[in-house]
């Protein structure tokens, strides 16, 4: 079992303890743990995929980066 495959069994059994309008809040958490964490972009990608929370987290998360880095062309840092 690989480290992502952990994370997913971990998930998948602490979100149903997780109340539904916390949920999103939790798996946004998540994935900004687990960018820093560095993984493979393929296993990152098959966990995302795996569960709608995490999925919208790491869109959220993807956006946001995208954002700072319009900000940063903004102010002519290249």
């Amino acid at each position: 079992m690989s480290d992502i495959d952990s994370v997913r069994d971990i998930w998948n059994v602490l979100k149903e303890y997780i109340p539904v309008k916390e949920k999103q809040e939790a798996a946004d958490h998540l994935i900004s743990l687990l960018v820093d964490m560095d993984f493979p972009d393929s296993e990152f990608q098959s966990l995302v995929r795996s569960d709608r929370y995490l999925e919208e987290a790491a869109q959220e998360y993807l956006d946001e980066d995208e954002d700072n880095e319009d900000e940063d062309d903004q102010d002519g840092n290249w």
